[in-house]
């Protein structure tokens, strides 16, 4: 009898450990700014090992990993400490660390920053003038901007291994999963757009392409096919149902068209050969590169341009050539001039956008 019980509780144990879930693995972890507006998740092995500070306009908050996630203090006073390659207006600047390449005083194991650009026109500065830093989320308001390590490698040699995996790691993962609150598609570059839009602007190769046709060029060629946002457009010259409006309110948000100082966008008016380069540069959602070598070479160009440093980074980008040859995006002519202030024929502009997926 006192077999019989005992064989039966040793299946009944057995039972129950066949039945009972495997031991589940940690959770990811994910973080979220109420302040910022954003989200994203990390495997737990990875999370635990990455401290965040964010910058906001006068206090640093340290986010320490732990159980279930991180932890912020209580913030701190800003005081420029450890400051240095952060932008000069930090604010709304997320830094990553790598905790075993940290020192006691807090600083080193740097793994790059998540940078909150608001409005998203921001973007489109100097302060980015390297090419590690694409745009990974955008809301009505934003644009969060992923950048890479500046000034080298920020690890002992001990710990570079693991610090180079854990920085693929989180930069893959961060440009996967993060979600803006009440966010969108990325825009980007639809090459496959690009054959249609140049045959309707060859339609009326000599006519000046305007503003507004421009708009609308751009927009079709960059809008994302779902999770478009609704955005007014804030210009007084075009209304709700203007055929530009939506292009438009599209770009100004993107921050990649501005209107005048009397609030209108003059829809009408032509565009000039450098305002499109600026135009085109910013719809690639590529960062504005410090130029290095010789600049570009014109005679009726130079440093006291306003499009200066957007002819520079087309050069560098292989938009624009100094010569007549079959070569770049916008080509100088013979007589050696780039004539950056004419009116761009929407043949040109056919021209420089059919060059873009062998050029961009």
């Amino acid at each position: 009898m006192k077999k019989t019980a005992v064989r039966t509780l040793a299946l009944l144990l057995a039972l129950c450990l066949l039945s009972a879930p495997a031991l589940a693995a940690e959770e990811d972890r994910t973080f979220h700014s109420d302040r910022y507006g954003f989200s994203f998740t990390l495997p737990a092995e990875l999370a635990k090992d990455i401290v965040i500070e964010e910058y906001t306009d006068d206090t640093l908050y340290v986010h320490t990993p732990g159980e279930g996630g991180w932890s912020a203090d209580a913030g701190r006073p800003r005081d420029g400490t450890g400051e240095g390659f952060l932008p000069e207006n930090a604010a709304g600047v997320f830094q990553f660390r790598y905790a075993p390449a940290m020192t006691e005083a807090g600083w080193g194991g740097s793994l790059g920053t998540l940078r909150v650009k608001t409005p998203k026109s921001t973007f489109y500065s100097d302060e980015y003038s390297y090419a590690s830093c694409p745009i990974v989320a955008v809301n009505a308001g934003s644009a969060f901007v992923l950048v890479g390590v500046v000034g080298g490698v920020d690890a002992a040699e001990e710990n570079r291994e693991d610090y180079f995996a854990a920085y693929s790691a989180l930069h893959e993962t961060i440009a996967r999963t993060i979600k803006a609150d009440g966010g969108a598609a990325v825009p980007g570059l639809d090459e496959a757009r690009i054959p249609a839009q140049a045959a309707e602007l060859n339609a009326s190769p000599d006519a000046e392409l305007t503003r507004g046709d421009c708009a609308r060029l751009l927009y079709e060629l960059i809008r994302p096919e779902s999770g478009e946002l609704e955005v007014r457009c804030p210009f007084s010259d075009i209304p709700a149902d203007s055929e530009y409006s939506r292009a438009v309110a599209y770009l100004a948000d993107c921050g990649i068209v501005s209107g005048y100082p009397d609030g209108t966008f003059r829809p009408e008016q032509g565009v000039t050969r450098a305002e499109f380069v600026k135009l085109l540069h910013r719809s690639l959602f590529i960062p504005f590169p410090a130029w290095y070598g010789d600049p570009i070479d014109f005679s009726d160009v130079d440093v006291s341009h306003w499009a200066w440093g957007y002819l520079n980074c087309a050069y560098q980008y292989r938009i624009l050539i100094g010569d007549n040859t079959d070569r770049g995006w916008l080509q100088g002519y013979p007589d050696g001039t780039l004539r950056p202030d004419a009116a761009i024929s929407r043949g040109e502009a056919a021209a420089v956008i059919s060059r873009l997926p062998d050029e961009s």
